[in-house]
């Protein structure tokens, strides 16, 4: 881990620990964390978000991203895989408000096999139940302590530290007595890294209009309209490869392993 302090007040995960907790201590603290995160939904490429926290709010989103390769070779078998998964959203936002308990989704479902998007913004409830363990190690200069919890179908096991007390953490990731520093689940499918952190954070940030959006459904109804949609870009998309295949041609399917974040409600 590269030891630097930038000149603008960027305070990377080597400083003095006991620095952070005198900002963040203070209510109201604006902080700015950014995560690099690497997911199998797409294609492992390195994307960076930024997390806007305080004790009240927080505001996840995309600030980075890196297309994933389409056509990978296997060095072992010299099997060519065409990656034809989309990446899992477009320029994702995710609210959270920590005194409400409630978390605001805005994202995008791929329609017609990636040739268009139906961007869906919905709500639910903070909803992780985390097991404490008591496991200790540190990650830069970050004491931090072991949680594990089962969300969406996926089991996750986090790092967080007290240094930085804001229970606050990427994507929807929340409820822990500390920021969360690393995270990932048992198959490695999902993968957060905190990168950097701005403490305190003197910009501004609007709260996206979408936490009053008259357009919000249910997480229940996000997760019916992916799968629909899901279903009909997969039969669009063997239609296409049929269409190309000389006469009388079948396609054998195989199971496959989904690589969605979220793969069940």
């Amino acid at each position: 881990m590269k030891l630097k302090l930038s000149k603008t007040g960027h305070i990377f995960l080597f400083l003095i620990p006991l620095l952070i907790i005198a900002h963040v201590a203070k209510s109201q603290s604006n902080v700015l964390l950014t995560y690099k995160s690497t997911l199998a939904k797409n294609g492992y490429a390195p994307m960076y978000h930024e997390l806007y926290s305080n004790d009240s709010l927080s505001i996840f989103q995309v600030v980075k991203r890196f297309l994933p390769e389409n056509v990978l070779t296997d060095d072992e078998t010299g099997v060519v895989i065409v990656n034809t998964e989309k990446p899992d959203s477009i320029e994702p936002v995710v609210v959270s408000e920590i005194n409400r308990k409630l978390i605001h989704t805005k994202t995008f479902i791929t329609k017609n096999h990636g040739e268009s998007y139906e961007k869906v913004i919905y709500q639910e409830p903070f909803s992780i139940n985390w097991s404490l363990g008591a496991e200790v190690k540190k990650i830069g200069q970050y004491k931090c302590k072991k949680a594990t919890a089962v969300f969406r179908g996926r089991h996750y096991t986090a790092w967080f530290t007290e240094q930085i007390p804001l229970s606050t953490g990427p994507w929807k990731f929340h409820g822990l007595p500390g920021a969360i520093v690393e995270i990932y689940d048992d198959k490695k499918f999902v993968s957060f890294e905190l990168e950097k952190i701005e403490i305190p954070y003197n910009g501004s940030k609007n709260i996206p209009f979408m936490i009053n959006s008259k357009n919000m459904i249910s997480v229940k109804n996000f997760f019916e309209r992916r799968e629909d949609y899901n279903e009909k870009s997969e039969k669009i998309f063997l239609e296409k490869l049929l269409s190309k295949l000389p006469r009388g041609a079948t396609i054998e399917e195989t199971a496959y392993e989904s690589t969605e974040i979220e793969i069940n409600f």
